[in-house]
């Protein structure tokens, strides 16, 4: 009986082995006669050969017909268009990275920003992450994390780093620093003189801080100090009301007394969001924006977790999708089902950060492509896909947002070989069927995929979906 339980899985052992079986050993990979997409200028270059060597594009040239050399892995990309590997600003994927990770690469993802962990030994867990998928151990995306969130006095999650004392602020950033992280990740519950004294310790200590603009906090301001990335447009949606004095008294008079037992803590927040919404003003929304783009902070809109979050239509029309509920384990599968149940909210709350999405996109708000991965309904790899079609319905150009998930987290994050196809860079790319500048949802169509040089066919991306399908908790497996 064991035997016949065990059978099954050594089927599938063989089957990955099998699937990776056309991997190439040989030095030099070219992709020949392919049109690369200059997500620079917006440009495409048709007809080129890139060749790859030692994880780095070597040379970008004019394709010739020509016979090419017995050490070259020649890949056909006539038809073909070549872009940079994407970039998902925003997940939290390092519980569940076994199957994360396949999802991601098999969707064209090859870089991640993580953007906290509850593990207790959570930065040794990102040591051994990067470590795992740089060396090619594990075929994971690049990886960048902060550790743990700073939050205030009402911390939401597990791992928080809560402060209330401004002389905790600098063992605090030296500590986060002197473990690892990339960079600090703020959030939503830091009074205003906290956030002051975080922003001049980090500018001191040179780490960058990123996360969710304090709730209590002006984003004029927040802005103006340096903060480097803002998620979810938290700031922005808070900053465009002109209820914003009674809207912080309220958000201060929860943070002193609670915010209520679910589900009253979620009406309460809801009633918020409606407040905000009711009393939204253009003009306070493009003073906003002009702080954004005077001091160059960055913002990762995530519009799909917003969408699947307050839209009841949304989560019953994604867990309806076979399609895309076949990509997820089971018991993901299931728990989502069960989950997809919450009644519609009023129209308005979910319309309101997309519109003042459309006006930051109309005014070229540099943005960053996220999606907060990790929550429910936001399926790895898939929804970044589906996050830069969104921006694009949302008014966001084609260019814009392919640069969001490309160009733009190379710079911020400062990877200066990455997010381009040129020589000296690094060999993150993404081979697609069709071209995603005269339609966004060509981004869908990923043919295959390059990983620090390690070339990976539609058949390995298939293998990496059937690995995501078939995790299991480490509780359940057999």
């Amino acid at each position: 009986m064991k035997l016949i339980k065990v059978l099954p899985f050594c089927i599938f052992l063989i089957f990955i082995k099998n699937a990776y079986s056309n991997e190439f050993n040989s030095n030099q990979l070219v992709i020949s006669n392919v049109n690369v997409v200059d997500v620079e200028t917006g440009k495409v270059i048709s007809n080129q050969d890139v060749t790859i060597s030692d994880k780095l594009i070597k040379s970008v040239n004019k394709y010739e017909k020509k016979k090419q050399s017995k050490e070259s892995k020649i890949i056909d990309g006539s038809g073909k268009y070549l872009i940079p590997g994407l970039w998902d600003a925003h997940v939290h994927s390092v519980t569940n990275r076994d199957w994360h990770f396949p999802l991601m690469i098999a969707h064209g993802i090859t870089s991640v920003r993580n953007l906290h962990t509850s593990e207790k030994e959570g930065f040794k867990l990102i040591k051994q992450i990067k470590k795992e998928t740089e060396s090619g151990a594990v075929i994971g995306p690049r990886f960048i994390a902060n550790g743990y969130i700073i939050d205030g006095v009402s911390p939401m999650w597990p791992g928080t780093i809560a402060i209330t004392d401004p002389g905790k602020v600098k063992e605090a950033v030296s500590s986060l620093k002197n473990q690892g992280a990339d960079f600090l990740k703020v959030y939503s519950s830091i009074q205003p003189d906290i956030f002051r004294a975080i922003m001049a310790e980090a500018h001191l200590q040179n780490i960058p801080v990123d996360g969710h603009i304090p709730m209590m906090v002006d984003p004029i301001e927040a802005a103006s100090f340096g903060m480097r990335t803002s998620e979810h447009m938290i700031g922005m949606t808070i900053g465009c009301s002109k209820d914003i004095d009674k809207v912080r008294e309220k958000i201060q008079n929860y943070e002193k007394n609670g915010w209520g037992e679910f589900p009253q803590s979620f009406i309460n927040f809801i009633k918020l969001r409606q407040q905000m919404a009711r009393t939204a003003d253009k003009e306070r929304c493009n003073k906003v924006i002009d702080a954004y783009l005077e001091h160059q902070l960055v913002m990762t809109p995530t519009l799909i977790n917003q969408l699947t979050w307050l839209d009841n239509n949304e989560q019953v029309k994604l867990t309806s999708d076979e399609s895309v509920m076949s990509l997820l384990p089971e018991s993901v599968r299931k728990d989502w089902v069960l989950m997809a149940n919450r009644p519609p909210l009023i129209k308005e709350i979910v319309d309101y950060p997309f519109n003042v999405f459309e006006l930051a996109a109309k005014r070229n708000v540099k943005m960053l492509a996220g999606t907060d991965i990790g929550n429910l309904f936001l399926v790895p790899g898939y929804s970044l896909l589906s996050e830069m079609i969104l921006m694009t319905e949302q008014g966001a150009t084609n260019l814009q947002v392919l640069q969001s998930a490309t160009i733009n987290p190379a710079e911020v994050f400062g990877f200066d070989s990455l997010g381009l196809i040129k020589a000296g860079y690094f060999a993150d790319l993404v081979l697609l069927d069709a071209n995603p500048l005269d339609d966004m949802n060509n981004i869908k169509q990923v043919n295959s995929v390059v990983r620090n040089g390690r070339y990976l066919s539609s058949k390995d991306l298939y293998a990496l979906k059937l690995k995501a399908k078939n995790w299991k908790p480490e509780s359940n497996q057999d």
